[in-house]
Parts: C-alpha cells; structure tokens; sequence
C-alpha cells in the first residue's frame, strides 16, 4: 500500500516565505551599503588618478593647467582672441592613458566640433577616470556631443576674476599656478571637488541643503572638454566670452539649453550640496575632494561655512572657505583646524 507524499501546508509556506522576505530585508541594505563602498572606493582611486597626473603635467611644463586653453594672435594682448576652450581635463589626458585622444586634438582651433578619424566626436568620448560609478544620472553626450564628469577644479570663491583677490583657487579664470603659489598648503588646499551630473537646487549656500535637480529640463553637468566660463565684463574688460562653439558669448554660466552644459569646474561661494555652482556628490553626507598635495578626502556637507567671503582679507574665516584657496593670507588662518 503506497504511502501519499505529504506536502507543506498554506500555513508553512507562508511562513517560509515571511523568513525569505525577512532575511532578504535584512540582507539587502547590507549588499547595497558594500557596493556603494566599493563605488565610492573607485572614485577616490578616480580623484588620485586626476591628482597623479596634475602633477606629472606640473613636472613637465613647471605650472599647472589652466583652466582652458585660450589663443591670443596679438602677443601680450587680449586683441583678436580667437575661442578654444579645451579645459584642463584635456591637457592632462596623456596623463591619464589617453594620449591618442590627445593627440587627435587641435590645440589651433576651437574644439567643439572636433572628430576623430572614424567620425565620432572627440568632445563626446566618455572617458572612465572622469566618472564617478555612484552617479549614473544623466548622460547628455548623445544630445549636445559633450561627455559628462564628476569632478571639477575649484575655482576660489567665485567664477571670474579680481586682481589681487585672496579667494582664487587653483583653477580661477585664465589660471596659472604653480607649485610655489599654493602658499596655504597643498596638503590644505583643493584642486578638484565632486559634482554630480545633475547639479543641486533649493539649497542657497548653506551645505547639505540641497537636493538634485531633474535630469532633463533643468540639470546643469559639467562637461569635461570645454570650458564655459562666467565673466563679469565690467570688471574683466576684454576677456573672451565666445562659445565653444564660436558663437557670440554673452555673460553667462553655462551653453546650450535644458539640460544646461558647464565646464568642469566649481565655486566656493555655494557649500557642498547646495546648489547647481558648487560641488555635489551622491555620496551620503558630503563629497570627496582631491586636494593639492595628491590625496583624497571626505568632507562633509555640514563644513564650516560663512556666506560673505568676498570681503578681502577682512571677510569672516570659514574653513570650508580656506580650503578653496591657494593664498588667503590671514583670511585663512582658520585651516590650521583642519
């Protein structure tokens, strides 16, 4: 006489699957927190990368790049500037493995537009040390042919720039800094922040207030291989404002429209996850910066910060402040708590 077979009852599988639910809710923030570190891991080997090759360029040429690469016909004057724009993510990239991208760039004519002999456009050639793995947002490349990237050169406390201002950064307009300028310190002072792709909005100044802005008709990302860069003409008389695309400039802070492309690089004036000018990340609670002297760190959004730094050496310490700039005088004593 053949035994039945006996099955689980409704009761046991359900509870079987409530222990599966269970343990899969348990299990699933710790795989998402493990590759998050990994990913975050690979960015800060990103910004070390950047930070070798800043200083392999330094070597070889004694100044850092600046932030784009502009042309002047008339030697010692600003007569007949002729639009370039190759920002300083392209003079580093056979620093970076990239020296066949770099050596199919025309340094002689304006870059937007440029292709390589297979057709595709240099500009749109998405390069893997440029990208932070964590941010995966938007990519604008096939749109506008311009490639995004996750990090950008601190420009000081704003964007265009005041002889004699103690708040430049290592990529201040038209900058040339070398080694012997960073006065406050390379191991204080920030060469390259984090920008998610993206950009923040809502958030003012004021660190960690902001949130990311939609992807399609209001981001603002950077891209990596033109510069677009704010000036104030009343205090910049005669400096090119043209496109990267030849077209006449205007004073503006970013090209194209929705979503909005911009160079790579940051202000100082807006705190860490802010709003669209300063740096960003998706990292929780802050972003990674790549400082001077080649190293990497983690700071938070919630850094100290003070909203009236264009005061001169007169304005209110703020470490987050101090960090931006490459010689702040007595402006930026306060680094020393760092």
């Amino acid at each position: 006489m053949k035994r039945s077979k006996r099955g689980f009852t409704l009761i046991e599988l359900l509870v079987v699957i409530a222990i599966i639910a269970i343990l899969v809710a348990l299990l699933l923030p710790a795989v998402q927190q493990a590759r998050e570190a990994a990913r975050r891991t690979q960015c800060k080997n990103n910004l070390k990368q950047l930070g070798l090759a800043l200083h392999n360029y330094h070597d070889t040429f004694g100044i850092f790049p600046n932030d784009r690469h502009s042309y002047w016909p008339v030697a010692g004057t600003r007569t007949g500037q002729l639009p370039r724009n190759h920002s300083w993510m392209v003079q580093i990239l056979p620093y970076i493995d990239q020296a066949p991208l770099y050596q199919a760039v025309n340094f002689e004519a304006q870059l937007y537009g440029q292709t390589l002999p297979d057709g595709k456009f240099i500009t749109a050639q998405k390069i893997t040390p440029y990208i932070c793995p964590s941010d995966t947002e938007i990519e604008p490349s096939s749109i506008y042919n311009l490639a995004t990237t996750n990090y950008a050169g601190s420009q000081g406390f704003d964007w265009w720039r005041r002889i004699g201002q103690v708040h430049e950064g290592m990529f201040s307009l038209e900058s040339k800094v070398r080694m012997r300028d960073i006065r406050d310190g390379t191991s204080n002072t920030i060469a390259v922040g984090e920008v998610n792709s993206t950009g923040q909005k809502w958030g003012g100044r004021r660190g960690g207030a902001g949130t990311p802005r939609n992807g399609g008709g209001e981001a603002v990302f950077r891209n990596w291989s033109v510069s677009i860069t704010h000036n104030v003409i009343a205090t910049n008389p005669g400096y090119n404002i043209t496109n990267p695309d030849g077209m006449a400039g205007e004073d503006a802070t970013w090209w194209k429209n929705a979503p909005y492309a911009m160079g790579p690089y940051y202000i100082a004036a807006h705190a860490i996850n802010s709003d669209w000018p300063g740096p960003s990340s998706l990292h929780t609670g802050g972003a990674q910066f790549l400082m001077a002297d080649g190293s990497v760190r983690f700071l938070g959004e919630n850094l100290d910060y003070h909203g009236a730094h264009n005061q001169g050496p007169n304005g209110p310490n703020s470490l987050w402040m101090s960090l931006n700039t490459i010689n702040g005088s007595t402006a930026d004593t306060i680094v020393s708590n760092f």
